[in-house]
């Protein structure tokens, strides 16, 4: 997962944060923030950090509407102050890139094993007319093919299976986090 701010930066504003809703009230705006514990004092920056933040997971950062004067009002999510004890964002966002690319991989495995299969298909398919001995060479090569297929289809439902595992796993210790 791609994050527009570095690992600092959302950990000091997600910090103050939590610093200000432990001293004050849940809600709070981006001119709470600003400024504390190494949070910028330019309320854009924080404003588009914020919104990023709340974009990215409302279990973080939640946006809660609009308050007086059009001014955006936010609160922590339920698992900000998880995401801090837990070593900020720099895990948080380790643990979410490897969760994204186990689904891709998930999503993509069968396709490239059709694929694989259509191959395999197209040059037994394309093998050469020939005489019997050239026949029985290539029925020989065609069975080796097949067994070969068989190994691989076992070996991809095996690893399909191992990657549905870890992503209930993680999915699992996720939902026990909340």
């Amino acid at each position: 997962m791609k994050s527009p701010y570095t690992t600092k930066e959302l950990d000091d504003l997600i910090g103050a944060c939590v610093e200000y809703t432990d001293q004050h009230e849940p809600y709070f705006y981006t001119g709470n923030i600003c400024g504390r514990t190494g949070v910028s004092v330019d309320t854009d920056v924080v404003k588009r950090m914020m919104d990023w933040a709340a974009e990215t997971d409302r279990g973080v950062l939640e946006f809660s509407g609009f308050g007086k004067d059009n001014i955006s009002y936010f609160r922590l999510g339920r698992d900000a102050r998880q995401v801090m004890k837990d070593g900020g964002f720099e895990k948080y966002l380790r643990r979410r890139t490897a969760i994204e690319r186990l689904e891709l991989v998930k999503s993509w495995s069968p396709m490239c094993i059709a694929l694989l299969a259509l191959f395999v298909s197209v040059l037994a398919w394309q093998a050469p007319k020939g005489s019997s001995n050239r026949i029985d060479d290539i029925a020989a090569q065609l069975h080796e093919l097949q067994i070969r297929q068989d190994q691989t289809k076992s070996t991809v439902a095996t690893l399909q299976a191992g990657l549905d595992t870890v992503v209930s796993q993680l999915r699992k210790t996720r939902t026990d986090r909340r």
